[in-house]
């Protein structure tokens, strides 16, 4: 947490500044983690006061985007980013539907950061990080990665679950496309909080959304 934490004197600097101008800095942030995230990863300072930006939601939202291909190029820790961004006054517009789409983007990126197949999910004593699917088993890279913790797992599952509630449907939408890659988890996941139903309301839903059958990916 402590390469995230901006001073206050940062955050009212910025206050001060133009909205557009703002706005046109954290795009252009942008533009560089998505191009190079190791040299991205310089202004992740900055983007922690772009998240309380009280102004422009396209700040915050955009903000969030940068986390979100950081921690997809490893060049961020997802879980403490995560707590970062869950912290109680982090994050500005937490109601707006641009940063909502951004959040349900970020949860649905530890997918791909973490193996979510359909074996059995750690127990919460175990280190999520330090424990990953042996070679031996397992040639393709995807299921070398770090396996999901069960708590982890319940605790994105939850977050998602909250967007997927929201009315606008731009968000319910991506929303049901970042809880996909975590289907399989679930379903072996052994807990009450997961839906029994869980798949066929995901794969009814991107039918009628989306006209395209995702069955395949959700099996």
């Amino acid at each position: 947490d402590a390469d995230m934490n901006v001073g206050t004197s940062s955050l009212r600097a910025l206050g001060n500044e133009v909205d557009e101008f703002r706005l046109a800095r954290v795009l252009a942030i942008l533009d560089v983690v998505r191009e190079d995230p190791e040299a991205g990863s310089e202004f992740v300072g900055l983007l922690q006061t772009f998240l309380m930006d009280r102004q422009l939601p396209g700040v915050v939202s955009t903000a969030v985007d940068c986390l979100t291909y950081l921690c997809s190029a490893d060049c961020l820790d997802f879980n403490a980013t995560l707590r970062i961004i869950r912290k109680e006054g982090r994050l500005n517009f937490k109601q707006h539907p641009s940063v909502l789409i951004s959040l349900a983007d970020f949860y649905g990126a530890g997918a791909d950061i973490f193996y979510c197949s359909a074996e059995k999910t750690l127990s919460e004593g175990d280190a999520t990080e330090a424990t990953s699917v042996p070679d031996s088993v397992h040639d393709d890279y995807e299921e070398r990665l770090p396996r999901i913790s069960e708590e982890h797992l319940l605790s994105l599952h939850d977050h998602l679950w909250d967007l997927v509630q929201e009315p606008h449907v731009a968000v319910r939408s991506q929303t049901y496309l970042a809880l996909t890659g975590y289907v399989p988890a679930l379903l072996a996941c052994q807990d009450d909080r997961v839906p029994a139903d869980l798949r066929e309301r995901v794969y009814q839903t991107l039918r009628k959304e989306y006209h395209v059958d995702s069955h395949k990916g959700l099996q």
